[in-house]
């Protein structure tokens, strides 16, 4: 009996979680609009933001080595979601970001999850404004 408690937990879960079905129109969420806080969520609005959305969003699957799809939205819409996938186990999180007269709103949000993700939204997110200040410098 405990042996399948024991495969279900280290090989059907895993699985459950990698491979579950994410519908984008349920991610696919603007994020200059208020949005629930949860301790697995961040939200963020960065001002003077003088890049062109498509050097803004082409940061995004650069961000920590992490793997990211572009799942809904358009660049020329100035409004994407990414799904990005943890290292290791590939846990999906979603990041919307959306650019409108140079200020970058973005939410990024885990799938799985109770209270915490343990920082890890905001470091992406931080992340990718470091990322995107680097390359206005360079500009």
């Amino acid at each position: 009996m405990w042996f399948y408690f024991f495969l279900a937990f280290v090989v059907f879960i895993p699985l459950w979680i990698r491979f579950s079905p994410n519908p984008p129109d349920k991610w696919h969420i603007d994020p200059s609009l208020e949005q629930i806080k949860t301790g697995r969520s961040y939200q963020k609005a960065f001002t003077n933001v003088f890049l062109e959305a498509g050097d803004v969003f082409s940061v995004v699957p650069a961000l920590n080595d992490e793997k990211a799809k572009m799942i809904a939205g358009s660049v020329q819409q100035g409004f994407v979601t990414f799904l990005v996938r943890t290292q290791g186990m590939g846990y999906p999180d979603f990041l919307s970001a959306k650019l409108e007269n140079d200020v970058l709103y973005v939410y990024s949000r885990s799938r799985f999850g109770n209270a915490s993700d343990w920082g890890r939204n905001k470091r992406r997110v931080v992340a990718w404004k470091n990322k995107l200040d680097a390359l206005a410098a360079s500009k």
